[in-house]
């Protein structure tokens, strides 16, 4: 009788601890907020090749809602092949911080995420890509966006000052080419970019101006007096954008970060 008791009395301690636990294995998860995780407006830049096509590089906004279901308009290249579509789906993030993208035209994607929800690093998974990618986030939640009304109320002088920036590609038929320069904007919409560049090997300087655009949702365009073309997507505040060139026969993106905040810091 006293050994039923006591199993009686373990088996009651058992009941009342296996909530607690499960409480606290939740809480000690590195992402214990599941899809809320992923929550707001992303940047993201990827490159690689699709086996038998050719190299690609992607730049786009990936809005997530928190509760499992990601939108997200890009621009890629594909072989120099330029195109503008949007990608919907849905998604899933672990307590582990690792997660799961499936889009409606079937395209599978596994990305981990830390687990603040500002960055998350992603591969694509479907047969014949060799395609990863890095996402930012630019705006901590949706809601962020509906406060101001825009992402970037500030338009073109959002993107003021001097910025170094790296970029690695193919140019269709030619080889690959990888160029770092300095780019100073001067917030009213006009650039200049001294850089140095390799294509196919053969290494030499060269500038380019122009004109460039900031939209109120963060994507912009330059258009360079060579006849250049690019998209971009910046940070709310500055300090970082995505780019893709967005001429046919090129495939070429890269990453450009502020140096100095405005051209009279320097």
């Amino acid at each position: 009788m006293t050994r039923r008791l006591v199993i009686f009395a373990l088996s009651a301690v058992t009941f009342a601890v296996a909530p607690q636990a499960l409480k606290a294995a939740d809480e000690d998860a590195l992402c214990s907020l599941g899809n809320e995780t992923l929550h707001g407006n992303y940047m993201s830049r990827a490159t690689g090749t699709i086996v038998n096509v050719g190299s690609i590089t992607v730049v786009g906004r990936s809005v997530f809602d928190g509760k499992g279901n990601v939108v997200n308009p890009h621009t890629v290249s594909v072989n120099g092949v330029i195109s503008a579509t949007i990608e919907i789906g849905a998604y899933t993030v672990n307590s582990d911080c690792t997660g799961s993208v499936i889009a409606t035209d079937g395209a599978h994607y596994n990305f981990v995420i830390t687990p603040d929800g500002g960055r998350f690093d992603w591969i694509a998974i479907v047969p014949g890509w060799v395609v990863s990618g890095t996402a930012i986030r630019l705006t901590s939640r949706l809601e962020d966006e509906e406060e101001t009304g825009a992402l970037c109320p500030l338009g073109n002088k959002t993107l003021h000052g001097n910025y170094m920036s790296r970029a690695t590609g193919t140019i269709v038929g030619v080889g690959p080419i990888t160029a770092v320069g300095r780019i100073a904007y001067d917030g009213n919409g006009t650039f200049v970019n001294p850089y140095t560049v390799s294509v196919n090997g053969v290494i030499s300087p060269a500038t380019k101006i122009g004109p460039y655009t900031v939209n109120s949702d963060c994507i912009g365009s330059v258009v360079a007096t060579d006849g250049a073309h690019y998209n971009f997507l910046i940070t709310p505040e500055g300090s970082r954008f995505d780019w893709i060139d967005t001429d046919p026969g090129r495939v070429f993106s890269g990453t450009a970060i502020r140096l100095t905040r405005r051209l009279e810091d320097d």
